[in-house]
């Protein structure tokens, strides 16, 4: 075996967990919940067990409300420049390989990282489950098919526990494995 391939093995057996919107104004801020920052507190505890971790975090301009997401959520958040746009501060300790900028749901440069790195198993976590972490697990679900694909249930949250439990069983029945 050549050391292409040997380091080639060892890219593919690592573990990659993918932290979503570890950002102020989903934590504490315009769009938090109460339950959003013992989702974060559990994310501090566990992020150093996995090989590679990033963030993925969204972000908006100062003319939210006139985007097509900003007629359906009439609160500015994650605004660039602000406060809110920050990663929280518990999670700031943390340096990821990269962080990814999305200004929707579903990030694109999730589909450009996945498509240079190979990971035998990918975590996602993060706030608002039902929304951006659903829509993230499936752009990994695409784009890293031969990976198996885990959101962390107790690493993830959102404020409406229904939402919670159907974005469950459409991750499911895409074969994504929800613990």
């Amino acid at each position: 075996m050549d050391s292409t391939q040997k380091l080639n093995d060892i890219i593919l057996n690592m573990k990659l967990l993918i932290v979503v919107n570890p950002q102020n104004d989903f934590v504490d801020g315009c769009i938090g919940y109460p339950d959003a920052i013992n989702v974060i507190d559990r994310i501090s505890a566990n992020i150093k067990e996995f090989d590679d971790f990033i963030y993925v975090i969204e972000s908006h301009d100062k003319d939210y409300l006139t985007t097509v997401e900003g007629k359906y959520l009439q609160t500015p958040h994650t605004i660039k420049g602000t406060k809110g746009f920050e990663v929280c501060d518990k999670l700031k300790e943390f340096k990821p390989k990269t962080t990814i900028v999305s200004n929707g749901f579903g990030a694109k440069g999730l589909i450009d990282y996945l498509e240079k790195h190979e990971y035998e198993e990918i975590y996602l976590c993060g706030l608002f489950l039902h929304i951006q972490v659903l829509e993230n697990a499936i752009i990994a679900k695409t784009f890293s098919p031969l990976s198996k694909i885990i959101v962390l249930r107790e690493l993830s949250g959102t404020y409406d526990k229904k939402y919670a439990m159907e974005a469950e069983n459409i991750l499911r029945s895409n074969h994504i494995e929800v613990r």
